[in-house]
């Protein structure tokens, strides 16, 4: 039981993992996009968009941080995945 339960909870992170990938490569994307989008959007719109993918790669990275520290205790949790950020 407790192999099936390993492996079980293996191949779930590793569906999220592909999720992740695959956000990031989204991103990425629409991040060349909104690079060539000069003159196309208003500024203070194309750096809102830009914000917001930054902010949503770095989400995405410390999601990914947190799979690979999956089986540890949270004792064992890199100190910044362990911290509120700062309001």
């Amino acid at each position: 039981a407790e192999a099936i339960g390993a492996s079980r909870e293996h191949s779930q992170l590793a569906a999220i993992s592909a999720v992740m990938t695959a956000a990031n490569q989204v991103i990425g994307d629409a991040q060349s996009r909104l690079a060539g989008a000069d003159g196309v959007l208003p500024a203070t719109e194309r750096d809102l968009a830009t914000a917001w993918l930054e902010i949503a790669s770095i989400r995405i990275d410390q999601a990914r941080m947190l799979l690979n520290h999956a089986h540890k205790p949270a004792r064992q949790l890199p100190r910044a995945l362990t911290e509120r950020p700062a309001s």
